[in-house]
Formats: C-alpha cells, sequence, structure tokens
C-alpha cells in the first residue's frame, strides 16, 4: 500500500534571495513531498501539514525591538498551538548558532520553550552537529539527520572550466556573498593590499549593509591597484561571472558554521581558502586538499602567501568530486528522515 504524501510547510522554501532553500524545497517536491511556503504568521502556521520546517527561526527567541518582541512571541504562540494541538512536528535546519544579523538579543524564556518544541534536526555537517549540542544541550536527544550542503550546478547558466594559474602573472582571488564584518573582508583586503600588485589581486563584491566597513574596505582599495571593491547586489550572471574570472576564491570568516560561498565556488570548479572552522573541516574532507584550503587561526601575510602558491598547483580539469552533494540523494535522504519524524 503506498505511504500517504508528506505534506512539509518550508521557511523560507522559494521565497527569499538565498537559493539553498529553493534547492532545498525543489529536492523535497522531487520526491513526491507536498511542498508550500511557511510565512511569519499564525494562519499560515496553523494551515501547515504534517512538518514545519525552519531554515533561520531567530524571530522565535532573537530580536532587536520591541515591535518584534512581540512578533516573536506572537509566532512562538502559533507554532506551539501546531506542536501541542495540531501535532505538526517542527524540524530546524541547523545553518547558524547565532542571527547572521549581529546585536539581536536572546529571549532567556522563549529560547527554551523554542527548543522543548523541536521535534528533529538537520546538520550540514557533524561539525554543526557537534556545536548545536555543545550549545544546546537539550537538542543532544532530539532526532536527528547530517545531510551535506547540496551544489549550485542546477542553477548554472553557463558551463564552468578549470582555470590555468601558470605563468608569472599575479593570482586572482574573489571574495563574494553578504559583505558583513564577521566575514573579514577588511582582514584579506589590507593583506592584499600590502603586496606587490604581481602577486595578488583580490575582488570584494557583494551587497553590503555595514557603512562603517563599507567606507573602510573603499579607503583601502583607494590607494592600491590590486583591490577591487564593488559593493551592490548581484545577479547569478554577474555572481557567476565574478567567480570565473577568479583563480580562487577565499573566505577568511572570523567565525562560521556554514558556508554556501564554498559551496557555490565549487560548483564553478573554483577552489576554496577558508579558516579551519565550522563545517569547512568535513567539506575539505569530502572533496579533497586539492581543492579546499584550510589555515588555523586568523589570516597573516605568511598565510596567504602559503596559500597563493597553493592556488596555482594544476588542478583536475573535470573538478571536485561533488558526488556526496548531490541534490537528488540529500532529497531522498531528507524525505526518508522526515517520515521517520512523522510517524514517532
Amino acid at each position: 500500500m503506498p505511504s500517504r504524501t508528506l505534506r512539509v510547510a518550508l521557511r523560507p522554501a522559494w521565497r527569499g534571495p538565498n537559493p539553498y532553500t529553493a534547492m532545498f524545497a525543489d529536492a523535497l517536491a522531487s520526491e513526491g513531498v507536498t511542498v508550500r511556503e511557511l510565512y511569519q504568521n499564525a494562519a499560515s502556521v496553523l494551515a501547515a501539514g504534517d512538518v514545519l520546517v525552519l531554515h533561520w527561526p531567530d524571530e522565535f527567541f532573537y530580536a532587536r525591538s520591541l515591535s518584534r518582541r512581540f512578533r516573536g512571541m506572537r509566532s512562538l504562540t502559533a507554532l506551539l498551538i501546531a506542536k501541542y494541538v495540531q501535532r505538526k512536528r517542527i524540524i530546524w535546519v541547523g545553518h547558524n548558532l547565532v542571527p547572521h544579523q549581529r546585536g539581536a538579543r536572546v529571549s532567556r524564556i522563549r529560547l527554551p520553550v523554542f527548543l522543548r518544541a523541536v521535534d528533529g534536526l538537520i546538520f550540514l555537517s557533524r561539525a554543526s552537529q557537534s556545536l548545536f549540542c555543545e550549545t544546546y544541550p537539550q537538542l543532544a536527544a532530539v532526532p536527528a539527520i547530517v545531510v551535506p550542503h547540496g551544489h549550485y550546478r542546477s542553477r548554472e547558466r553557463s558551463l564552468p572550466s578549470v582555470r590555468d594559474v601558470a605563468g608569472p602573472r599575479p593570482v586572482r582571488l574573489a571574495f563574494m556573498g553578504q559583505v558583513k564584518r564577521y566575514k573579514a573582508p577588511d582582514i584579506v583586503a589590507r593583506l592584499v593590499a600590502s603586496l606587490s600588485p604581481d602577486r595578488c589581486e583580490l575582488v570584494i563584491a557583494g551587497q553590503c549593509k555595514d557603512p562603517d566597513l563599507g567606507s573602510e574596505l573603499t579607503t583601502i582599495a583607494a590607494g592600491v591597484s590590486n583591490v577591487d571593491i564593488q559593493l551592490g547586489y548581484l545577479e547569478d550572471a554577474a555572481l557567476e561571472a565574478l567567480i570565473d574570472g577568479a583563480d580562487a576564491v577565499i573566505l577568511p570568516y572570523r567565525d562560521i558554521l556554514n558556508s554556501g560561498s564554498a559551496l557555490m565556488a565549487l560548483s564553478r570548479l573554483r577552489p576554496v581558502i577558508a579558516p579551519r572552522l565550522g563545517s569547512l573541516v568535513d567539506l575539505q574532507n569530502e572533496v579533497g586538499e586539492a581543492w579546499v584550503w584550510l589555515y588555523e587561526g586568523d589570516l597573516t601575510t605568511e598565510k596567504l602567501a602559503a596559500a597563493l602558491e597553493w592556488a596555482r598547483q594544476p588542478r583536475d580539469p573535470r573538478g571536485p568530486d561533488l558526488s556526496r552533494q548531490e541534490w537528488a540523494l540529500i532529497g531522498s535522504r531528507i524525505t526518508a528522515y522526515l517520515r521517520q519524524i512523522v510517524a514517532r
């Protein structure tokens, strides 16, 4: 007898700027799951299907203003009714330990309530799972699954190719994505600015909502020829062109749990330079040291010099092995996991 169609509401699914959630939603839909968008209102929560999957549930226990705290309490109340009255299951996808928006305040009342409501956890790496359970010991006994961050090849507008870095020309590095202080674009900009232009070039591109950081980066680039700052939203075609024009993508995070930018770079056959933090360790183990170069501690002139030498190494023209990051496999595993949670 065929199993009943699984109904899953995602927040977000296809809405929002992050393509990961859309690929996540498409992967479940390809498995025959009925997928709908979950909005931040009581009606949407109460009308949802069997499972509510929350990618960034910050509104339930973090807030930066009184009005947002009120909305968070209202949303959490609806979530509790959905769980305890309607018997829906609550799943948290563990992207971040704390919100991307630094400065938000955690509610000491709402956080424990939300954690008790979680029925399942989806992690993108073993490192993520370990850090989450250290930070929130209450979640250690919650059923969890670890699936890698999927690749971006289904969204490609053009076919990528491996870039040859032979010869005396400078190594060209790219930093892309949301330009935020915790990602340390200022550190790499200053380091590259201190080097001779014939050794290294750097382009930093992406939306920056921090005026002080934007001004700082612009000032650094103003006095040198090998640092290019392009602040603003990048369309998909422009993002591809930026990555394709680089020899390597550098992501010098001050702290990080999971990195979609690293998977985007690898999907375009570009090696990644990053700190030994969070899921990046798992990613290096999966794709190999030829494609992910990790350093300990803060990025320094010496570490950057070693990274530039590494970036010049020849690489397999077929690119990194991203078979573990195939969305068909990820969708199948998550669907099976969600069915187990619903059956409990």
